[in-house]
């Protein structure tokens, strides 16, 4: 074997082993690329799904706001918003909340009111809460009224008493 022939050969086999390198070298750079692009499918997917739960959930609240808000401008307080989340839409489902149990009290006020009983305490939740306000000056306005109609009552059947009186003192003389 000449040296040609060594070197020669030398070089094949120096060239199939930097080829199976490169060929190594390339299908463990393909298998992380395939690696990542797998991994960031998942990913995507997986934040796809979470955001499909969480506006499904935002919806499903929201739809029962709304509900909530027909319920109320027809009169309906015979409902409670439910609301697991403690974000911002959880407290709005608080304040339908709120709202609904203020109505409730004002109702019961009303009622109360109607009857007669104008001792009951109407608590206005702040100088604009214009129902309590006016509900309280309702009240103060029966209540005068009331004790009004009683003092004229009062003067009325003294003076049929009186006339019955004179009447019969009359009829005696």
């Amino acid at each position: 074997m000449t040296v040609i022939g060594a070197l020669s050969e030398t070089e094949k086999y120096s060239l199939l082993q930097i080829r199976e390198q490169a060929e190594q070298e390339m299908a463990a750079i393909n298998r992380g690329v395939m690696e990542k692009i797998i991994l960031g499918v998942l990913t995507i997917g997986l934040i796809a799904l979470l955001v499909s739960i969480t506006m499904r959930q935002i919806v499903l609240v929201i739809t029962e706001l709304k509900q909530a808000g027909k319920k109320l401008a027809l009169g309906d307080v015979d409902f409670k918003v439910t609301a697991s989340t403690k974000d911002e839409i959880g407290e709005l489902a608080d304040s339908f909340n709120e709202i609904v149990e203020i109505m409730k009290l004002y109702a019961t006020t009303a009622a109360k009111i109607g009857k007669g009983n104008y001792d009951v305490p109407v608590i206005a939740r702040s100088d604009k809460d214009l129902l309590g306000i006016s509900m309280n000056n309702m009240r103060a306005d029966l209540q005068r009224l009331s004790r009004e109609t009683e003092v004229r009552t009062w003067l009325l059947t003294g003076n049929n008493k009186l006339n019955d009186r004179i009447r019969g003192e009359k009829q005696l003389g």
